[in-house]
């Protein structure tokens, strides 16, 4: 699923960002992709979640932004 593979995303960029790091990844609207973003809440102090303006509107094409890693 293409969820998992944020995931993967997610869990690489914690181990190679630095603090105040920034997080950027495609994803596809799902039944999973609010306990994602929820993960990407716990690490960065900003998220948002951006639907291009070049995106068809039936497209469920989304990019989460998560701004500022925190310091662990």
């Amino acid at each position: 699923r293409q969820i998992d593979l944020a995931q993967k995303a997610l869990e690489i960029a914690l181990q190679i960002l630095k603090p105040n790091g920034n997080f950027f990844v495609k994803v596809f609207q799902g039944d999973m992709l609010s306990d994602f973003i929820g993960r990407v809440k716990k690490h960065f102090r900003d998220v948002k979640v951006i639907k291009p303006r070049a995106s068809r509107a039936k497209s469920s094409e989304l990019f989460v932004l998560g701004l500022r890693l925190r310091a662990v």
